[in-house]
């Protein structure tokens, strides 16, 4: 008899445990849980006024945001003040507003928003890989198309060296997933920020999401990195050049000329993000620091104009190019701890 209870109470047990397991494993937020639905506009007569919309993510449970940059600088009425509402894992789920977050200023189009801390919510949150993709790797890109719910769209990398340092894949992205998060094919690690879509196969692009690293370590993300990988030696670093260059030639007319003027990362180093900070500039237009495809090298471009004999003026600009590096041996992107 005794051992006939034990046997039931332990069929019975081994049913709980499993039920608590399914429990545990349904109740796990996924990545589309941590997917923000992001408006811009304006508030007027106590109404928020929409112009635009994208996708963003969460990057830890304190309310950060990872979104595109050309959201953040949407245009308003110049009498109104922009502001941002989101929603998280719906467009119908409720809407809070988010915070613009000042940080450093990257040449990427990456921005950071935040919930108010006053919210007192703990959010999904997604984890960051900062190892390079690879080639035909299997990833999944999520955010909010145009009208749509949160969408997935399953593909590979095509090509690692898109324009302005992008990377090329064949997901089929569309129209309002600008800002949402690519992750590897069935994790919660992020390897890049959706760029931008044409609506058809072969021609979308993401931003490597090693190039908001600073905007990242201000906001303690979460990064999948192995026990071995998570020293401080995982940090960017940074390292200054001086451009200084002036035109003084003057002719019949006024007259301009393209300047172009590289800079090497330093050996066993990749550049994760790249500024051009002025001291002093006049006529001077037309300014880009372009990052190689190969992140070994970048290209301050620029154009000075300079003044007919009769007037005289001359075009300059001087300033630094600052090059935000990575060690390429840190590798704190090791997909060992993307789970």
């Amino acid at each position: 008899m005794r051992l006939k209870r034990a046997r039931k109470f332990l069929a019975t047990f081994a049913v709980a445990v499993a039920a608590f397991a399914n429990l545990a494993q349904a109740q796990e937020p996924g990545v589309a849980d941590a997917v923000v639905y992001i408006m811009a506009g304006y508030d007027k007569d106590g109404t928020f006024v929409k112009v635009s919309e994208a996708s963003g993510f969460l990057v830890n449970a304190d309310g950060w945001i990872v979104t595109s940059r050309h959201l953040t600088e949407v245009a308003v009425p110049t009498d109104r003040a922009r502001s941002f509402r989101a929603a998280v894992g719906s467009r119908t789920a409720p809407t809070s507003e988010v915070f613009d977050v000042p940080g450093p200023m990257l040449s990427s189009d990456v921005a950071m928003l935040r919930f108010s801390p006053a919210l007192n919510k703990k959010w999904p949150s997604l984890k960051i890989l900062l190892g390079s993709p690879n080639l035909s790797q299997a990833v999944e890109a999520y955010g909010f198309p145009l009208g749509q719910d949160v969408a997935i769209r399953p593909g590979a990398v095509t090509s690692l060296l898109g324009p302005n340092g992008t990377i090329q894949v064949n997901a089929g992205l569309a129209p309002g997933m600008s800002g949402g998060p690519v992750v590897i094919n069935g994790t919660h690690c992020v390897i890049g920020v959706v760029a931008g879509g044409s609506g058809y196969p072969n021609y979308d692009f993401f931003t490597p999401v090693q190039s908001a690293r600073p905007l990242l370590d201000q906001a303690s993300a979460t990064f999948a990195a192995s026990a071995s990988s998570q020293s401080s030696e995982t940090k960017s670093f940074e390292r200054s050049f001086q451009v200084d260059e002036t035109k003084d030639d003057h002719g019949g007319s006024a007259n301009s000329r393209d300047y172009q003027r590289p800079f090497d990362a330093e050996d066993g180093a990749e550049i994760v993000d790249a500024r051009f900070e002025a001291t002093s500039e006049a006529h001077s237009t037309d300014r880009s620091v372009v990052i190689s495809g190969d992140r070994k090298s970048v290209t301050l471009k620029f154009r000075l104009e300079s003044g007919p004999f009769y007037d005289q003026y001359r075009g300059w600009i001087h300033g630094q190019v600052v090059l935000v590096q990575r060690r390429k041996g840190d590798q704190s992107g090791s997909q060992s701890g993307c789970l």
